[in-house]
């Protein structure tokens, strides 16, 4: 009976302590050179056992003093290219002045005009955290405290090699990648999981993805992200473009998964 009852016990603790970390904001990671005001700011929710990441991306471009904040949230699709979930949340200081004090609290030495968790964890969680919990509890994924996001040298310990193929006009342009692609090799096989076509117009101007005209575009890979259930990897890519009065970054996440480079015996 005794033994029945401490069973329980710590069945009920297993569940209150799993609801509490759901509850709970997700940490943060510095990914790029924040000092140079070259990153990103990434919030890891969580993975599914099928190798889906949910994750929560700063846009630390609308900041500063225009005092604007946006997140996007966001959950991958790990069978192929984009994600099966998408949300932006935009607050505007300028605007909406009832949230003008967070603005000025900061929690640690990483808080600035250009990133405030406290912001994030005391308006845009409170106010989103059960949207969240259902997402969560929909597409079954497990919480992580983890950082995540590893450095590309590392992939060589797992036996895997990454390559770039990159065409530059720095002619026409200030500096704009034509062609930039990125190639992975496992088992002796070499694979395309990345690419991306820019041309440029008779003024030396190319348009993003985003629709966006410039004369500055190119990629930065920061890192890696695999799945600790899956052999699921997204390559964490910066694709750098002119922003107001300096580059602005916009994350990219690449997958692949190794599966594919499996072969029959």
């Amino acid at each position: 009976m005794k033994h029945s009852l401490l069973i329980l016990f710590l069945f009920l603790v297993g569940q209150i302590n799993a609801q509490s970390n759901n509850a709970s904001p997700p940490k943060f990671e510095i990914v790029g050179n924040y000092y140079a005001n070259n990153y990103s700011v990434f919030y890891p929710i969580g993975w599914s056992r099928s190798g889906q990441l949910a994750y929560i991306v700063q846009d630390v471009n609308s900041l500063g003093a225009a005092q604007i904040y946006i997140y996007d949230l966001a959950i991958t699709n790990a069978e192929g290219w984009g994600n099966v979930f998408e949300e932006s949340t935009i607050y505007n200081l300028e605007v909406d002045t009832s949230y003008n004090n967070f603005h000025q609290e900061y929690s640690d030495h990483y808080d600035t005009t250009h990133f405030n968790y406290n912001f994030m964890t005391n308006v845009y969680w409170n106010e989103h955290k059960e949207n969240i919990e259902r997402l969560v509890e929909r597409h079954k994924i497990i919480r992580t405290n983890d950082k995540i996001v590893q450095p590309v040298s590392s992939l060589n310990d797992l036996g895997i090699g990454l390559s770039v193929e990159r065409q530059r006009d720095s002619i026409n342009a200030i500096r704009v990648d034509t062609y930039f692609a990125i190639n992975i090799t496992y088992k002796g096989i070499k694979k395309k999981v990345y690419y991306q076509n820019n041309y440029l117009n008779e003024d030396g101007m190319t348009t993003d993805n985003w629709g966006n005209v410039s004369d500055l575009l190119y990629y930065q890979i920061e890192g890696y992200i695999k799945s600790p259930y899956t052999d699921d990897f997204y390559l964490y890519i910066h694709e750098i473009t002119m922003g107001f009065e300096e580059p602005a970054e916009t994350v990219i996440l690449a997958h692949f998964n190794l599966k594919d480079w499996k072969v029959e015996d």
